[in-house]
């Protein structure tokens, strides 16, 4: 179990004790058994702790230690971070920010398993590295304004020091990212069935068009939610929490196959056309007063 923010998941796990074998943990990480009987007994409860505990649940984030401008991305300033190792929970890996760089180019690595990009910072030409990303399934095109979340490695290449930025996060440059947060949480208010006003059910309900947009994005493969979202942006009433229902109503519809806790979907292949009308999830938002006309 691993948990982020002030939600302990020591704490919730020692609230939960009557279902377990054994458990032990800190904060931020926690191990436990119990009985396959426990398990349905066990979610509840914790659900009900993190109701009771958390009613709004902290947003996993990466916090930047420093915006790093191009003039400083030199070796020897680089290198100079060793001064701070060996790092470790407690003292984690500096994370650099790196502001309105222009993407050039996405190259594959290790056969399309990794990515590789070049970007332009301000006068800089710089390689970033994306692990575990396809280049297909990076969202933005070349021309795009980004930012970079980063961590700066040196290793060593026949005998000389080599610099290495790898990417901890992206996002198109000027994304609202407290409106995006907001959306998320609710989407999972939404889940949970929590109550939703008339004006937020019309935000989050997507219209045909909308729907057949989305569904156009979402490739054979599997592709990550947020990377689905990335590309939406040019949609002008596009949310996360909108985003996220559509594709629950392509689930119930059998038109997608998603993985709720790798947070992937992935399009299946159909036969003849789908009434996407005939989703008891889109129904039951048009009843709360939602216009998908």
């Amino acid at each position: 179990m691993r948990s982020f923010g002030a939600f302990s998941a020591f704490r919730c796990l020692n609230a939960c004790r009557e279902y377990l074998s054994r458990y032990g943990g800190h904060p931020g990480a926690g191990g436990f058994s119990l009985p396959a009987k426990q398990v349905d007994a066990f979610q509840s409860a914790v659900e009900a702790y993190a109701a009771s505990e958390f009613p709004e649940m902290p947003d996993l984030a990466i916090e930047a230690d420093l915006l790093l401008l191009p003039q400083q991305i030199t070796m020897e300033n680089m290198m100079s971070l060793s001064a701070l190792a060996p790092f470790g929970e407690g003292n984690p890996i500096p994370v650099f920010a790196l502001c309105h760089a222009v993407l050039r180019e996405v190259v594959p690595l290790a056969k399309g398993a990794h990515t590789k990009l070049r970007i332009t910072y301000g006068p800089m030409a710089l390689e970033l590295l994306l692990f575990r990303v396809r280049p297909e399934a990076f969202p933005m095109k070349p021309g795009t304004v980004c930012d970079f979340l980063v961590n700066a490695e040196i290793s060593t290449f026949q005998g000389k020091p080599q610099l290495s930025l790898i990417i901890k996060d992206y996002r198109r440059s000027g994304l609202k990212q407290a409106k995006y947060f907001a959306a998320k949480q609710t989407y999972e208010k939404f889940c949970r069935r929590e109550s939703l006003s008339a004006a937020y059910c019309r935000a989050i309900t997507p219209s045909r068009q909308e729907l057949i947009q989305i569904y156009q994005r979402i490739p054979e493969s599997a592709l990550s939610l947020d990377t689905l979202f990335g590309g939406l942006q040019n949609l002008p009433e596009m949310n996360y929490c909108k985003m996220r229902i559509a594709v629950d109503i392509f689930s119930e519809l059998h038109l997608v196959q998603q993985n709720r806790w790798t947070e992937q979907v992935t399009r299946v292949s159909v036969q003849g056309k789908a009434d996407l009308q005939a989703s008891k999830l889109l129904q039951g938002l048009q009843k709360k007063g939602a216009d998908v006309s």
